[in-house]
């Protein structure tokens, strides 16, 4: 349920800050620990052109400034490192798929018990806070046990630092940061949906083997969704969203209805996913 919270804010800050993503994320496991991560980052046909009208504007009559483009291969190198110990760059290229332009950039592990992804994906534009590695936040841990029957556990990020407990709002307050802070009247709520029309984030956990056992909400076969947000799949109505952030993680049997109600929503409910697979 905490990962609920959190992902609805991240959402919704990618959605105002950063214009239309799609963002895809896939970790294969193979029964010694070792495997991969392939990330599929696209923005918007739509957002690039007016990025690159903006460029030209800025740029003055004489200059030719470059293309804006996600695929960056430097910056994607630099991430590697960054992601744990002994994770490597393997490939990246520029893709597009349903007037979406980005990338597909992979990466190797020998040991995922050094693995550390964050659930914000990576770095966007304009982000100049230099964290290009994990995307900030708090990152997902895995814990690895080799062997004829090979285990893995998933540690999603925490909602809040240790020891430190969430404060409820009194009903009828204003949630701490918001004092101050218009309310979008129903024709922006409108315009704002459909800025973000088409937004999309997933990150997916493949063991290479036979899973005999687990305790993931979302599992088909050898796959295991740790969360899924699909914004085109749950309508039209910013109430969902607003819902989504202000769920309180404590509230187990409303998280679960809550995912329940919105079609477009995969989230892990439990605090440690655990997979044990065999070859």
């Amino acid at each position: 349920m905490k990962m609920l919270r959190r992902m609805a804010a991240v959402v919704t800050c990618v959605a105002f800050l950063g214009g239309c993503f799609q963002v895809e994320t896939k970790v294969r496991v193979n029964p010694d620990g070792s495997g991969t991560v392939e990330e599929r980052v696209l923005m918007n046909d739509k957002v690039i052109r007016q990025i690159d009208e903006m460029s030209k504007a800025f740029a003055g009559p004489d200059a030719k400034p470059e293309p804006f483009t996600l695929h960056d291969r430097k910056e994607l190198q630099k991430r590697a490192g960054a992601l744990g110990e002994g994770v490597a760059f393997v490939s990246s290229r520029e893709i597009s798929s349903n007037g979406y332009t980005g990338y597909r950039a992979v990466y190797s592990f020998r040991d995922i018990n050094t693995l550390r992804l964050s659930q914000e994906g990576p770095k966007k534009p304009g982000d100049s806070s230099g964290e290009q590695a994990t995307g900030g936040g708090e990152p997902f841990l895995f814990r690895f046990t080799p062997g004829k029957e090979a285990r893995l556990v998933v540690i999603p990020p925490r909602s809040e630092p240790p020891g430190r407990k969430e404060k409820k709002p009194q009903s009828g307050a204003v949630p701490e940061g918001e004092e101050g802070k218009p309310a979008l009247t129903p024709q922006q709520e409108r315009e704002a949906m459909e800025m973000v029309k088409g937004m999309r984030f997933s990150l997916v956990v493949e063991v290479n083997g036979t899973v005999l056992s687990s305790n993931a909400t979302h599992r088909d076969g050898s796959r295991v969704t740790l969360f899924e947000f699909d914004l085109d799949r749950m309508g039209d109505d910013p109430e969902k969203l607003r819902r989504l952030k202000e769920l309180d993680p404590t509230d187990f049997a409303g998280a679960k209805e809550m995912v329940k109600a919105f079609p477009g929503i995969k989230a892990e409910l439990n605090d440690r996913i655990e997979i044990v697979f065999s070859r």
